[in-house]
């Protein structure tokens, strides 16, 4: 049976709450399936930088309960009650969890599998945040050969079980076999895992052997090598370099493993740093020692480390370059933390220099769309710099600003930034504070047959407290005066489900009242929330012009985000624009796809998609760039990102800059032009284009390492070609031949 099967099969069966025997038959055989060969785990030990401690399964034998070989027969797959499981339920396992491995010897090594617990049969008891695999030949160098992200359920659709997966959890419990591979050579195995929550449960590993003959064997060892400590604290830049910028501020975060002794946890660490003394750290405030090391002139500065929680990154770090460094120079990341070992790790120093962008991005919306106040007020210079980066507004959160006193302080701010010329993002959540804040109100959940309720917010519900969450809205929105403002809705999964499945008695009578089936139904409840959210934007602009509306993951899709919002059910009447989610991991060729399915249901420049710079998994910076003129190419107006601390390194900001300064020379091709969406001769390719009388843009993009040959008939005999990104010109042609190296894009200019 194939990956997708089973994952349809997975989906069903839990979306239709009905686990049996067959159900556990198909992932025992997904896992059957997926460790046939040698396994080089058989009876070794993993060594742990968590002890499990989970008194149902806490055992002596924890070590090699993984590798026995044996799979939890206990019914139902609760294997949180199984001495043969291993289980952690601690805080500490959403920051990492390190499984080790030493196989005794370099191995070659096919991949490695994982049974893990998820279903949500109890809150806690949910698949991972992460699972990853890192291997090493000497034991303190390690490197990445794959990492699986879950994906949240509006999401789902992106899932391809190779950098990111979804499972439903429904409330019943079943474990699935994650697979990683590795392909390389190594004795030593770490199974990194972040958990969604507090628990984490496994009832078996298994490390498969390989062949050095497989293509790619060994293609790990090209990526950065880190430190993953089974003790002690390991810092580290996210991107594996340490760069600086020269001509703007822009931050970088550090990633923080914490394998420290329990009983140190909270003992003062401090974070260090070490640049040649021209490299000076504006924000946080640090301890500044001057020192010498190797020869040379350092400054060493201390920043006291937070207590992470179920953290693993630090704040943003602002530094500036003052001078020229020297040939050859280094930065140093480590942590002293009394009684735990310094794991201190050098970098070159990479000192970068950001674009201009030159032309003005007239009518272009560009914002980072999740971003607070308070992070705009600590970059330093932000108000003066944003520009710089092509972004025209500010982002403010107004629900986080309850009381008088915090109301004037985001009223302030947001006149002080439209003095300066940029305009104001409102993101909303709405009916998520409904649940928090009237908590204790049982009508605005699902109602159960039995008289009860299980927390699920009611799609149905429009009582006295849904409309109190219009007025809040409609207070925000007169407090800020938006020139844009977001739907963040991400609240009715579970209560669509409790609908779908019949539980909830007040879905079920309304949509029998309604002559609808229950797909349109929920449907209809997401147009009428849209509706009235519309209605709560006009009355808090008190007359002025409303400002753009759009909504998070609602777009052309032929499924509803959370089985309610479909954006042509709403666009134009209710929502602006179509705005789908493309935190993809650096897949540009989904990107690409969705955005073009998009343009194409709505046959105008209305789709403003959500890019994110590493929400469900990191992924170099440069395919940014890619990224954003796939966007610009497939009829984007604009776009917007999450999150501000996925912007961990000045890289991110760099290819997402070079991509507008290499866009806006001729941005009034795509602003007042028309597609052009035409093939090449070689399928593997992605080809996007756009035409305004007599000049053109044409990107093609070689995603899949497909091969890099192409033939591609122009829309007009072109006397200009040139490739605006490396400057190359070709000659004059009506059929232009083409060759596009593997994960790179040419993004030509045509002019007759």
């Amino acid at each position: 049976m194939s990956k997708k099967k089973i994952f349809l099969f997975i989906i069903g069966t839990i979306l239709l709450n009905a686990y049996s025997g067959e159900f556990k038959c198909t992932t025992a055989r997904l896992w059957h399936q997926e460790t046939r060969g040698h396994n080089l785990a058989a009876g070794k030990a993993f060594e742990y930088s968590i002890l499990p401690g989970y008194h149902l399964t806490k055992s002596d034998a924890d070590p090699y309960e993984l590798t026995d070989g044996k799979l939890s027969s206990h019914s139902k797959d609760k294997i949180w009650f199984d001495r043969n499981a291993v289980g952690w339920h601690t805080n500490e396992v959403p920051a990492g969890l390190n499984l080790l491995m030493d196989l005794g010897k370099v191995e070659n090594i096919g991949k490695a599998v994982i049974r893990l617990l998820g279903g949500a049969e109890q809150r806690g008891l949910i698949f991972p945040k992460s699972v990853a695999v890192y291997i090493s030949k000497d034991g303190r160098n390690y490197y990445p050969t794959g990492c699986l992200q879950k994906l949240m359920p509006g999401e789902k659709d992106q899932s391809d079980f190779k950098q990111c997966f979804f499972l439903p959890e429904d409330g019943t419990a079943y474990v699935y076999p994650f697979t990683i591979n590795v392909q390389a050579a190594a004795r030593y195995v770490i199974i990194r895992i972040h958990g969604a929550s507090s628990a984490v449960f496994s009832d078996e590993v298994v490390i498969l052997e390989g062949s050095p003959a497989v293509p790619g064997f060994n293609h790990a060892y090209r990526n950065v090598p880190e430190q993953l400590p089974m003790k002690g604290i390991v810092a580290k830049p996210n991107s594996g370099r340490f760069v600086i910028p020269r001509n703007l501020s822009a931050p970088n975060s550090f990633f923080i493993s914490d394998m420290r002794n329990p009983k140190n946890k909270n003992a003062k660490a401090e974070l260090v740093i070490e640049v040649p003394p021209e490299i000076i750290l504006e924000t946080p405030s640090a301890t500044l020692e001057s020192s010498i090391k190797n020869g040379r002139k350092i400054n060493r500065y201390k920043v006291p480390l937070k207590k992470l929680g179920n953290r693993s990154q630090t704040d943003m770090f602002y530094f500036k370059a003052t001078g020229k460094t020297a040939p050859g120079a280094m930065a140093a990341l480590y942590v002293e933390c009394a009684d735990e070992p310094v794991w201190p790790q050098s970098y070159p120093l990479e000192i970068l220099e950001f674009p201009e962008i030159e032309h003005p991005l007239d009518g272009l919306p560009i914002d980072l769309s999740w971003m607070g106040v308070s992070d705009q007020q600590r970059w330093p210079g932000f108000l003066g710099n944003w520009k710089k980066f092509g972004f025209d507004a500010v982002t403010c959160f107004p629900r986080y600003y309850p009381t008088p006193q915090k109301r004037k302080q985001l009223a302030d701010y947001l006149k002080k930034a439209r003095e300066k010329g940029y305009k104001v993002v409102v993101n909303e959540s709405p009916f998520h504070l409904m649940g928090k804040k009237y908590a204790d109100k049982k009508e605005i959940y699902t109602q159960l047959a039995n008289g009860t309720n299980n927390r699920n917010l009611c799609p149905s519900y429009t009582g006295e407290y849904y409309r109190k969450e219009l007025e809040r809205i409609e207070d925000n929105v007169h407090l800020t005066v938006p020139d844009r403002i977001y739907w963040d809705i991400e609240c009715w999964y579970d209560g669509a489900l409790d609908a779908i499945h019949g539980r909830c008695i007040r879905c079920t009578e309304l949509q029998k009242k309604s002559g609808l089936d229950m797909e349109h139904y929920l449907r209809q409840c997401g147009v009428r929330m849209l509706r009235d959210l519309k209605e709560a934007v006009r009355k808090g602009m008190a007359g002025r012009r409303l400002p753009v509306i759009g909504s998070y993951n609602h777009h052309a899709s032929p499924a509803p985000h959370h089985y309610l919002f479909s954006g042509l059910d709403s666009y134009p009447e209710f929502i602006d624009q179509m705005q789908p989610s493309l935190y993809v991991a650096g897949r540009t060729e989904l990107v690409h796809q969705v955005m073009r399915e998009n343009y194409e249901a709505v046959g105008a420049r209305r789709i403003f998609p959500w890019l994110s710079t590493g929400t469900y998994g990191e992924f170099p910076s440069y395919k940014l760039e890619q990224m954003i003129y796939e966007v610009l190419l497939n009829g984007g107006d604009g776009f917007g990102y999450y999150w501000f601390g996925d912007f961990d390194t000045p890289l991110d900001y760099y290819y997402h800059v070079k991509a507008l300064a290499t866009i806006a020379p001729y941005w009034e091709i795509l602003k007042n032009g028309s597609p052009w969406f035409r093939s090449g001769s070689n399928k593997g390719l992605f080809y996007s284009g756009w035409t305004n009388s007599d000049r053109a843009l044409l990107l093609v993009g070689n995603y899949l390492n497909a091969t890099e040959e192409t033939t591609i008939e122009l829309p007009f005999l072109a006397k200009t070609i040139r490739d605006i990104r490396s400057g190359r010109e070709y000659s004059p042609a009506k059929t232009l031949k083409l060759n596009v190296p593997k994960d790179q894009v040419c993004l030509l200019y045509l002019k007759k």
